[in-house]
């Protein structure tokens, strides 16, 4: 029986070269479509939380305007806060991998 684990020739399993070539590009290939994701994952986190400080706040707006705003205003300060401070965290992340990326380059 021969062995054809290592042929050389591009064999089924053949390790030469062009085949560990096309593997490195591939994984190449893998990790810029796995950052991209990570990428837009952010920033529809970003905008997700962007529509929800909205939200809150014409919420709070419209308990003032029936003057329910006090029972509400604190918590909803509180929540508008909370996403604040994840939007300034995805922006400290985004720029740190962009600020990567360029030095990559």
């Amino acid at each position: 029986m021969e062995d054809v684990s290592n042929t050389g020739d591009g064999g089924a399993l053949g390790s030469d070269s062009s085949t560990a070539g096309r593997r490195g590009r591939r994984q190449k290939g893998q990790e810029l479509a796995h950052d991209k994701v990570e990428e837009n994952t952010e920033i529809n986190e970003f905008d997700m939380l962007m529509e929800e400080i909205v939200d809150r706040r014409q919420w709070l707006d419209d308990m003032v305007a029936m003057g329910h705003g006090d029972a509400h205003k604190r918590q909803i300060h509180l929540e508008i806060s909370q996403r604040i401070r994840r939007l300034e965290i995805l922006d400290a992340e985004r720029t740190r991998a962009s600020g990567l990326a360029r030095a990559a380059k």
